[in-house]
């Protein structure tokens, strides 16, 4: 297990490690801020273990020691009782139950904000591209009318399949495994397969 001093300590670099191992630019700065122009948009939320496993993509972890002092490690790989972790610049294997006694849970991670239009920012052409990708993973039956109804349904059912609480909402996590499902080409976990 990496030690505090060997922690970053910001995040600008190792969120910079995950962009470029999502194809996208190496950037000085604020670098959520700075891949949108890339399609690329940051996902932050407090995660479970469990959530990292279902989302399957390398995450930057918040940690916190005994004493307060924040740092952050990247989340390269999950084994069962093992973690692939970089901290800058090495890789380990560390035992996840440590990890875990030091994490303060807020992960961070890139995802594509693809062209598929059930990922776009206009809610219309969100819905329709939703409704495509629907019936393509056959959730929504090609007879349905694509209703909003209709729609909220596919999703609530494609959430429950995938191990998501549902809700029938469109949320990050919901298109991060659409992606997946649509076969969107992002980095995943190394693991256990």
């Amino acid at each position: 297990m990496p030690t505090r001093a060997q922690w970053w300590r910001h995040d600008a670099e190792p969120l910079g490690l995950l962009v470029e191992r999502w194809g996208g630019p190496v950037t000085q700065g604020p670098v959520c801020e700075r891949v949108v122009a890339e399609s690329l948009r940051c996902f932050r939320a407090h995660a479970s273990a469990q959530l990292i496993r279902l989302l399957d993509r390398p995450v930057m972890l918040l940690l916190q020691d005994e004493s307060g002092a924040k740092g952050r490690m990247l989340l390269w790989g999950l084994r069962s009782d093992q973690a692939l972790v970089q901290h800058k610049r090495r890789a380990a294997m560390g035992a996840l139950g440590r990890i875990g006694a030091v994490l303060a849970w807020p992960v961070q991670s890139p995802w594509w904000r693809t062209s598929g239009a059930w990922a776009q920012q206009d809610s219309a052409a969100a819905s329709q591209g939703i409704q495509a990708a629907s019936r393509q993973l056959g959730l929504l039956p090609k007879s349905a009318s694509g209703s909003v109804g209709d729609v909220d349904a596919a999703l609530y059912a494609f959430q429950a399949a995938q191990g998501l609480r549902p809700d029938g909402k469109a949320n990050v996590q919901t298109l991060m495994l659409l992606n997946r499902a649509m076969a969107v080409n992002e980095p995943r976990l190394d693991g256990e397969r």
